[in-house]
Formats: structure tokens, C-alpha cells, sequence
């Protein structure tokens, strides 16, 4: 009998290996899954998830954006739902914050020398001109506050405007014109006159003593008194 197995006993271990092959295959093959869905998971999170589901992680790419969290998933390779097998890599984008500059100190400069400061971060200015007791064309206040964090937003400042001031209009309706002819004389401004129309044809007529019923601007307006620029006033008399 012993005769008959020797001249086999060579096939042994083939058929050892052979069986051996078949049981670890059968315990350790890969399943077959869908994909999870980690787009909007922070970069913890998201390796949980897959990390329950026997897939691994490897972070490709990094993009900026302001809005979400440092670390939110942006994008995933296999897309959620593809079928893959455990134990495969899912290749994952998220985001980072942009490493922003340090706001300028742009207070007591010339607007020229605050643009090109602010242009030397690849930033931009927004500039409104306000009447200021402060040099022509100066900064006199900005926002965001210099030494914080900028952001893409252009830099809002203020800019004085010299050689004017913002006046409450007066009340001119019922006092004589060669009154206020002299008083807007002394602010070099020289008003129109329109007069009512009893006295259009009359070539008689003398304003020195007429009065005024009405004014524009109106009494109590807010106006600026610029010496390059008279203010115009209009009057009608009677």
C-alpha cells in the first residue's frame, strides 16, 4: 500500500499551498462597497467615516476659501456612491484659509501714497472725499483699522477735502435784497435774481428795496462753502 502512495507523495505540497491560498482568500478578500460621502466633513470626520468602511485617506490638493472651516473636504476621488473595494484609497481635497496680509497704516497720508502701499499687497482702495480740518487729499481715516488680518476687500478710506466747510444755509425770505447781496458778497458768491412778475416789465424798477419770498437752497439746508467754488444762491424778490 505504502509502495502505491510513494510516487505521489511529490504533489504534496502543491496541494498544501493550493489549499492554503483558498482559505486566506476566502477570509481576507475585499469586499466590494459604495463609496461614502465626505464632501462638507471636516478632514477628522471624514476619516472616521471611511476608516468604518476599511478605506484609507491621502489629501491631494489644497484650495482657499474663506467661508468654510480650515480642513472641510471639497472633493473626493471615487465620487460618493462609485463601487470600490475595502481597503482602497479615497483621494481627497480640502480647504485652507488664504494667509492673508497685515492691513496698512494708511491715516496721514496722500491718497496717491495710500494706493500705492496698498497696491504693493495686491490690494485696493475705496476712497470717499469728505470736507475735514486736515491737509488736501490726506487720509484721515480707514477701515479695516491698520494691523489687522486684510481681506480681499478693498480698504475704505476717508479723504479730507480742504478749503471747505458744511454750513446751515440762512434764512433770507423777508429781508431786503441789498442786504443779502452784501452779506453773500463777503463769501464771494453773487446770487440770482428772479423777480415776481408785477415787476417784469416795469423798466423803473429798482431792486433796492425789494425783499425776498423765497431762496434756494432752502433754509436750514446743509451746504459747503468752497472758496474754489462760490456757492450759487437763488432769490426771488418782490
Amino acid at each position: 500500500m505504502l509502495s502505491r502512495i510513494l510516487p505521489y507523495l511529490w504533489i504534496t505540497p502543491f496541494i498544501s499551498f493550493l489549499l492554503g491560498y483558498c482559505a486566506l482568500t476566502f477570509f481576507h478578500h475585499n469586499k466590494k462597497i459604495a463609496t461614502p460621502a465626505i464632501i462638507g466633513k471636516t478632514v477628522d470626520k471624514a476619516l472616521i467615516s471611511l476608516n468604518e468602511h476599511n478605506l484609507t485617506a491621502r489629501i491631494i490638493d489644497k484650495r482657499d476659501d474663506a467661508d468654510l472651516p480650515e480642513g472641510t473636504v471639497l472633493a473626493q476621488i471615487p465620487v460618493a456612491g462609485t463601487i470600490i473595494k475595502t481597503n482602497q484609497t479615497v483621494y481627497i481635497t480640502i480647504s485652507q484659509k488664504k494667509c492673508g496680509s497685515i492691513t496698512p497704516n494708511l491715516r496721514g497720508k496722500s491718497l496717491h501714497e495710500a494706493q500705492a502701499l496698498v497696491e504693493q499687497q495686491a490690494q485696493k482702495i475705496l476712497a470717499y472725499t469728505i470736507p475735514a480740518d486736515a491737509p488736501d487729499n490726506s487720509c484721515i481715516a480707514q477701515f479695516p483699522q491698520a494691523g489687522t488680518l486684510s481681506s480681499e476687500k478693498p480698504i475704505i478710506v476717508y479723504v479730507a477735502r480742504a478749503n471747505t466747510k458744511p454750513v446751515l444755509m440762512p434764512n433770507f425770505i423777508g429781508k431786503s435784497l441789498d442786504e443779502i447781496v452784501s452779506f453773500l458778497s463777503l463769501h464771494d458768491s453773487a446770487p440770482t435774481v428772479v423777480h415776481s412778475r408785477r415787476f417784469e416789465n416795469d423798466v423803473n424798477h429798482h431792486c433796492t428795496q425789494c425783499m425776498v419770498v423765497d431762496q434756494r437752497p432752502l433754509p436750514g439746508t446743509l451746504v459747503i462753502l468752497n472758496a474754489d467754488k462760490p456757492l450759487p444762491v437763488q432769490l426771488q424778490v418782490d
